[in-house]
């Protein structure tokens, strides 16, 4: 069994997603977190993001832009044409009664949308 080094750095990345509520850019997340660790890099902030993705302790969405949400249920995105920004959409899709065209079975979707946010909407 692997055992992951102790980070210091990587702990905090990780405090800073899970506490947040919207879908950070990197570049959002290093802003952040250098407050704390001023001298931390932006390359340090994107190989930490990309391997607790990749542990599964947050989800990398990749849009037209890659955000990190903290959220690992399945769950939808849509992207913002107006403001840039990734909301979470409520649309439930079962897909264990979905068969494609060819006879496959889906078990799991990832659907991401584009559209207007609500905010953008009310302005």
């Amino acid at each position: 069994m692997k055992t992951t080094r102790y980070s210091h750095q990587r702990e905090v990345i990780l405090d800073n997603v899970l506490s947040r509520k919207d879908h950070p850019t990197a570049e959002q997340i290093y802003e952040d977190v250098k407050k704390e660790i001023p001298n931390i890099s932006l390359g340090t902030v994107y190989r930490n993001l990309n391997f607790l993705a990749g542990e599964g302790k947050i989800l990398k969405v990749d849009l037209e832009k890659s955000v990190f949400d903290s959220t690992l249920e399945g769950h939808n995105h849509m992207l913002c044409e107006k403001c840039g920004r990734v909301v979470d959409v409520d649309v439930d899709i079962n897909t264990a009664n979905f068969f494609d065209k060819l006879g496959n079975i889906i078990t799991k979707a990832d659907v991401r949308f584009t559209g207007i946010c609500a905010q953008c909407k009310n302005l």
